[in-house]
């Protein structure tokens, strides 16, 4: 895998996307480069909410989605994804 994220960059993300993540529209090119500065999947339309949690709330509702850990490290919090839908959803 890490190998070919170096010899193909472009075909590598482009294959990681497509197969991790929903995409509302696929994007037209995976990385371009110029002197002003990188776009990634350009043309791409995606949903961070919808990829992080919706699309795991039918399958994996009760399986944990986060940890929270604050300042006290003896007192943690497990989210569920249906816990993140109720808490976080707008």
């Amino acid at each position: 895998m890490y190998r070919e994220s170096i010899e193909k960059p472009k075909e590598f993300f482009a294959k990681m996307a497509l197969e991790n993540l929903d995409w509302f529209e696929k994007f037209s090119s995976v990385h371009n480069e110029s002197f002003s500065g990188t776009k990634w999947f350009e043309g791409g339309k995606i949903n961070v909410a919808h990829n992080c949690i919706d699309r795991h709330l039918k399958t994996n509702s009760e399986k944990i989605a986060l940890i929270w850990e604050g300042d006290d490290p003896n007192k943690s919090q497990e989210i569920s994804y249906k816990n993140c839908m109720k808490k976080f959803a707008g």
